[in-house]
């Protein structure tokens, strides 16, 4: 088989034009990801849960007060991405969160008041937001990394 391959020469006229059109791109599915995000998110508990890592399970199994404070916090928790940016979220023991949001590909950044940053990798597949922590060695683990979300 032969494999005939062909250079075409970019001029410098071409070279921003291209440059802008990949920016667009890349903004378009920026803005795209952002608008999908926007509304109010409930906590999914059982698949949220059940997707917990094994020493998490074990440790919440053993230690029922942890166990309790973490349903407590968990069940019924709340999230709201506004279109003008601001976010909120509600635990199940009522405490409140209030911040700002903002989108980076897959990337979601929440500062929240006291200027502390919270970064997850989300995805949405079939109405269902999941938000996940980086996978950077600095981040904290947490009891529930994976958090599932249903739009409401």
């Amino acid at each position: 088989m032969k494999i005939i391959t062909r250079y075409i020469p970019i001029t410098n006229g071409l070279l921003p034009i291209m440059a802008i059109f990949l920016l667009t791109i890349n903004v378009s599915q920026a803005q795209g990801n952002a608008e999908r995000l926007i509304g109010s998110w409930q906590f999914s508990t059982e698949t949220s849960f059940s997707k917990m890592n094994q020493n998490a399970a074990e440790r919440m199994g053993r230690d029922t007060e942890l166990q309790q404070k973490i349903r407590a916090a968990y069940i019924g928790k709340t999230i709201a991405f506004m279109p003008d940016g601001s976010y909120a979220q509600v635990l199940g023991n009522g405490q409140k969160a209030s911040g700002k949001w903002a989108v980076d590909k897959n990337m979601v950044r929440i500062t929240v008041a006291d200027g502390s940053a919270f970064y997850f990798r989300f995805q949405i597949v079939r109405g269902t937001l999941l938000l996940r922590p980086p996978n950077t060695e600095k981040t904290a683990q947490s009891i529930v990394p994976d958090q599932y979300f249903t739009k409401i």
